[in-house]
């Protein structure tokens, strides 16, 4: 799980989006995700073992962030849980 928080506690823009890539498998598709506005959480399974890179979007594709990040080879299941803090205009 992720949770996106913006600086000075505005709101999320409702616009924003998150495409989220295995770097490891490059037969998996890039996927489209939108947090949920009330929190700023968003899940999704991941594989094993593999490199990812997050993107953090709005307003038609601008990018605001970006991230890497690696699951565990060791473990059939983990849960991933980090914050994010987003310096966002509305």
């Amino acid at each position: 799980m992720k949770k996106i928080h913006t600086k000075d506690n505005k709101p999320l823009p409702v616009d924003i989006s998150i495409s989220l890539k295995n770097l490891s498998l490059t037969d998996r598709p890039e996927l489209e995700l939108k947090p949920r506005l009330r929190d700023g959480s968003f899940f999704n399974t991941l594989e094993p073992c593999s490199e990812y890179e997050i993107v953090y979007k709005k307003r038609g594709g601008t990018e605001i962030t970006r991230a890497k990040f690696n699951t565990s080879c060791d473990k059939r299941w983990e849960e991933i849980y980090q914050e994010i803090l987003l310096d966002v205009e509305n």
